[in-house]
């Protein structure tokens, strides 16, 4: 949408009443020196039928009817018609339908829930600014996402065309060198906004009788708006941030000393440590743990940080797979993990099996790329499994082999030598 062309506001309702009053409250209003253009059906499928393919409406007005149980099936089509991550619904709803529970499934995120009886005059039109503001806020971050990409495939494609990615840790250096101030900046900028904001709050709350209802209504709106932003900054400040930790740790090459360690007893401590860094995150997070260790496997030579990283990352993925596939709403699903280790002429060998999904077929053979990840935005940097492939096999001389069936189990087996010169 360019910057003078209208607004496109859609209206879904069967009652001309409640087309008639938000024909009248938007009237000729203009919104950042832009109009509206305003087009109504009657439901959701005709909706979409009437529009192009490339038109997509900024505000979807929506009226439930006042039926209670018509409120998925209104919705429901308009998310899988239209980017309802950026196109805003505004969903009217009667009184009785507040107060159920129909509404409690719906993503707050993506759709206002506002009663009819609310949406005419000034109302309406600052829940239509309302909704704009976090269009445009949407619309601006996709733009610098879809940069950030471009940018990313760009130098992933140069980072894989060289020799076993040889210069990155001079360039990853150099980089966060130059990344950390300004990314430091960014999160104490968020922190500090956050603060401000709060304060702000505070004496606003001490003068509030002086100002009029509806511009008081509009700054503490504002208030909420600029909070809700700054603790997205900072939250994504801090993702970049351990990005950036991954990077580093995936080229910083060799540990400077092997150590005599305990394959058994680190195994166990990780296992541990795992489990319960997983149930901090998510406190209905439960798993089986089996354990079989082999207590004639000797002490072996070892980069022991970087195995223990090795073990973590792997249960790590090993806990969210099967926390993933028991929310995925299997009742009789019981998650469960095996972790052995046993003595092989040449190796010590390291077993590490769960009854997660598994791992599909067309993504097998990506598993150990670098930045590939099969977990949803912000969850996974894609280099977990790309540096412990190169801790053992590169840096330990050593194999690290995956078995898997699609959605039956995943179990990755680690061989680490056991004569090995330090």
């Amino acid at each position: 949408m360019s910057g003078d062309e209208p607004w496109l506001v859609a209206v879904v309702t069967a009652d001309p009443a409640f087309l008639r009053r938000i024909q009248e409250g938007l009237g000729t209003a203009r919104y950042d020196d832009r109009t509206v253009a305003l087009t109504s059906a009657a439901s959701p499928l005709e909706l979409v039928s009437m529009l192009h393919d490339d038109v997509e409406p900024t505000i979807i007005i929506a009226d439930s009817g006042g039926d209670q149980h018509a409120i998925d099936a209104l919705v429901t089509p308009l998310y899988e018609a239209f980017d309802c991550g950026r196109t805003q619904v505004i969903l009217a709803v009667d009184d009785a339908e507040s107060e159920s529970g129909n509404l409690d499934t719906l993503d707050a995120s993506r759709c206002l829930v506002v009663r009819r009886t609310d949406l005419t005059g000034n109302v309406l039109q600052r829940h239509v600014r309302k909704s704009l503001r976090l269009y445009r806020t949407i619309q601006r971050l996709e733009t610098e996402r879809d940069n950030a990409l471009a940018d990313m495939r760009d130098g992933q494609e140069k980072l894989v065309q060289s020799e076993k990615l040889a210069t990155l840790g001079q360039m990853t250096a150099g980089i966060a060198h130059e990344i950390n101030n300004p990314l430091n900046f960014v999160n104490n900028f968020s922190e500090s906004t956050g603060e401000l904001v709060q304060e702000l709050a505070e004496k606003f709350s001490a003068v509030t009788d002086s100002i009029d209802p509806g511009a008081r209504d509009e700054i503490r709106q504002l208030l909420a708006d600029i909070e809700t932003l700054s603790e997205r900054t900072l939250e994504n400040g801090r993702r970049a941030v351990n990005i950036i930790r991954s990077m580093l740790a995936h080229s910083r090459g060799q540990s400077r000393h092997m150590e005599i360690t305990d394959i058994n007893t680190m195994l166990n401590q990780i296992v541990q440590l795992s489990y319960h860094g997983m149930r901090a995150l998510n406190k209905t997070f439960n798993i089986k743990i089996e354990k079989d260790f082999d207590d004639t496997l000797p002490r072996i030579q070892i980069f022991a940080q970087d195995i223990s990283r090795v073990f973590l990352n792997i249960l790590n993925n090993a806990f969210y797979a099967t926390d993933l596939k028991k929310n995925n709403g299997d009742g009789d699903y019981s998650p469960l993990l095996r972790v052995s280790t046993e003595r092989t002429d040449a190796f010590a060998r390291i077993r590490i099996w769960d009854n997660g999904p598994g791992i599909p077929a067309d993504v097998y053979d990506k598993i150990f790329k670098p930045f590939f990840t099969t977990k949803p935005a912000g969850a996974g940097t894609g280099l977990g499994l790309s540096i412990s492939y190169d801790i053992v096999v590169d840096e330990h001389g050593g194999k690290l082999e995956v078995l898997t069936e699609d959605g039956a189990f995943t179990e990755f087996i680690i061989n680490l030598p056991i004569d090995q010169d330090p």
